[in-house]
């Protein structure tokens, strides 16, 4: 059994010693918390971190093992980490129930002409309109990881004809999958509403540019709940202006935090929120940890690994 060194946690912000906490008691391991500006050598193999700055990299010589705090693992590419070193993603840890909430919330919102019911409430307006049921709507979903298929099968179980799209070929009964540059381009020309739940790589920046935008049905509706910079933000606006898009749902923006004075910011067609579609839960973040680190201490396979190369 391989002997684990402390584990070294990076997380600024107000719930750090509740990880160091949540972390000590289920992985039984001293926990260092590292702060910025430390001098010296970190003698620990395992970092728990979101998005550590270099300085912690360099000071951690032994690195063989990084849990990322989070699902999306751009964060981690600002840095130069050591070819040996494993990384892990959170894989759910909450999320996938906070996900499929908070795309439910958009599609019904949309689908269900509640923004316009909103802007006729305030107007002194009384103009009901007939509803459309769920099965006339076609909802593509651009991701079909962890996350992602959990989305798609809520929607899916709530009658709406829900498409997903993926890198490589899935199936999964209720959903029309699609794969591919090809099978992208046919699910964008199908969906009444698309939902981005990709990764952010280099391959997937700004997926959603001019050219695959204008691909899209006039009067479909985008949500974003993955990475803002899966969106040309310019193509969006243009898109919104000229009445394409009939409106976005965006919780992540290329610039975060949204400046105060952003475009964006001004479109009544825009629903927008500060990245808060799925937060994670430490405690259940922290098992998931656990869990892991007790099949690597056992030369185990571990769940979550992310392949480098593809950079999820």
């Amino acid at each position: 059994m391989t002997e684990i060194p402390p584990i070294v946690l990076y997380h600024p912000g107000k719930q750090e010693a509740q990880w160091a906490q949540e972390l000590a008691q289920h992985t039984q391991c001293e926990v260092i918390t590292w702060q910025p500006g430390v001098a010296g050598v970190v003698d620990a193999e395992v970092l728990v971190a979101w998005a550590p700055p270099q300085a912690l990299i360099d000071a951690m010589p032994r690195l063989r093992l990084v849990f990322h705090l989070g699902a999306g693992v751009d964060a981690l590419w600002q840095t130069a980490l050591p070819a040996e070193a494993v990384v892990v993603r959170l894989e759910d840890a909450g999320m996938a129930e906070q996900m499929a909430d908070y795309a439910l919330y958009a599609v019904t919102r949309h689908t269900r002409g509640m923004a316009q019911y909103e802007r006729d409430w305030r107007a002194g307006a009384w103009s009901p309109q007939p509803v459309k049921p769920a099965a006339d709507w076609t909802i593509g979903v651009l991701g079909y990881g962890a996350l992602g298929a959990w989305v798609a099968e809520v929607l899916s179980e709530r009658g709406y004809n829900v498409h997903a799209w993926s890198r490589t070929a899935k199936t999964s009964a209720g959903i029309v999958h699609h794969s591919g540059d090809d099978g992208l381009k046919v699910m964008l020309k199908r969906c009444h509403v698309l939902v981005l739940m990709l990764p952010l790589t280099p391959e997937t920046q700004h997926v959603l540019n001019a050219e695959t935008l204008a691909l899209l049905p006039h009067g479909s509706y985008v949500i974003n709940l993955a990475r803002g910079g899966l969106i040309d933000t310019d193509a969006l606006i243009a898109a919104l202006e000229s009445g394409h898009l009939a409106g976005a749902a965006l919780d992540v923006f290329e610039q975060e935090p949204l400046p105060a004075e952003h475009r964006l910011r001004g479109m009544p067609q825009v629903m927008g929120t500060p990245h808060i579609a799925a937060q994670t839960w430490v405690e259940e973040a922290c098992r998931s940890i656990a869990s892991n680190l007790q099949a690597w201490r056992d030369n185990n396979p571990l769940s979550g690994v992310v392949d480098r190369h593809r950079a999820y």
